[in-house]
């Protein structure tokens, strides 16, 4: 084997340990907190983060390209989500995702308007995909049946209602328009 084949491995042993998938995942808890603004959303946050690393892990039966994937697909909506607060006063919603998206003519005007911040949100997706390509191959599968991965994730999923804001609940709009 090649030095370079050796040297890919060892970091490859380094990032698929548990310490360091702990330590990353410690610093997203702190991203978390700072990109909701306030400790009752992170709650919330990180139940998604782990339903999702739930789901990849039932499909992948890896659990640090699970965990990674999950923490990066959650950095990239909140990247663009910050942005668009930023742009436009209010956050991400899945109103977006599900009936503008489907607009070619939100597309033209992006380009059109936003290329500027498009094209480094569309490099880190692309790193994004390739780190995530990489750890796929790198980790290995831990060897639990698919009964027990559904177990785990049926569990990380009933955290996600359970750690609702509950000033979300509230029959207003502004907890969703102020970030």
């Amino acid at each position: 084997m090649g030095k370079s084949v050796v040297q890919l491995q060892g970091l490859g042993r380094v990032l698929c340990h548990p310490l360091t998938l702990a330590v990353v995942s410690l610093a997203g808890v702190f991203a978390a907190g700072r990109a909701e603004h306030e400790w009752l959303s992170v709650p919330f946050s990180l139940a998604l983060v782990a339903a999702l690393a739930g789901l990849l892990f039932l499909a992948s039966g890896r659990l640090a390209f699970s965990g990674y994937l999950a923490w990066m697909g959650i950095a990239f909506v909140t990247v663009v989500s910050a942005i668009k607060f930023r742009l436009k006063g209010f956050s991400l919603h899945f109103y977006d995702t599900v009936f503008v998206s489907r607009d070619p003519e939100v597309y033209r005007f992006l380009l059109g308007s936003y290329l500027h911040l498009i094209a480094p949100v569309v490099i880190a997706l692309g790193l994004g995909i390739g780190v995530a390509m990489l750890l796929f191959r790198i980790d290995r599968k831990i060897g639990w049946p698919v009964s027990a991965r559904v177990l785990v994730m049926a569990a990380l999923v009933v955290l996600v209602p359970l750690t609702f804001p509950a000033e979300a609940s509230k029959d207003r709009y502004f907890y969703y328009m102020q970030g």
